[in-house]
């Protein structure tokens, strides 16, 4: 199957109502409106396809890029392009697939959460907080200071923008979950 007919395929999976509640959660116009359960059936039927990937990214629809994000090698980006792909997104959705699908599983993910924790920008700090929290619930917090995590979590929190907040706020949750003591 090739970009063509994938994007036929999405068109055709469209639905008004998801279209509706994707534009309310801030996806945009640039859409079909397709399930997360049609795409992750498709990108197993497509397996790993980095550049049939890197096409349906270019494309700024929503649908063709979540679709991307489970495509994507993540060993086959830089950095520097990791960054570029998070750079203009606004929509949740699309951020935690692209950190989840891509980031977390690229070699780049610790060095990436260092610096987007960081982050002012309300989506940047969302992926970093979103890659400790999937770091430490998957059992690799060693050498995490979560004292310091902890402390940080309670002076920051309240002042995050809203969607950061909401990672931030996970992350406290995967603490107390995964790291009791």
């Amino acid at each position: 199957m090739g970009f063509a007919e994938v994007m036929k395929q999405l068109e055709a999976w469209g639905s008004e109502n998801t279209r509706r509640l994707y534009a309310k959660m801030g996806a945009g116009e640039n859409q079909f409106g397709v399930t997360l359960g049609n795409l992750r059936a498709l990108a197993k039927k497509l397996k790993t396809r980095h550049e049939l990937a890197v096409a349906l990214w270019s494309t700024g629809n929503v649908d063709a890029m979540i679709l991307a994000t489970m495509l994507m090698n993540p060993g086959q980006s830089s950095a520097a392009e990791i960054q570029a792909l998070l750079k203009p997104i606004r929509f949740f959705r699309l951020v935690d697939e692209l950190v989840s699908n891509v980031v977390a599983r690229s070699a780049h993910a610790e060095a990436l959460r260092t610096v987007w924790m960081d982050s002012a920008d309300e989506w940047v700090g969302r992926a970093g907080w979103l890659l400790l929290s999937k770091r430490i619930s998957e059992g690799q917090a060693e050498g995490l200071e979560v004292e310091g995590l902890l402390k940080r979590i309670e002076s920051e929190i309240l002042a995050e923008p809203k969607k950061k907040q909401e990672l931030t706020n996970r992350c406290l949750v995967e603490i107390a979950v995964h790291l009791p003591a």
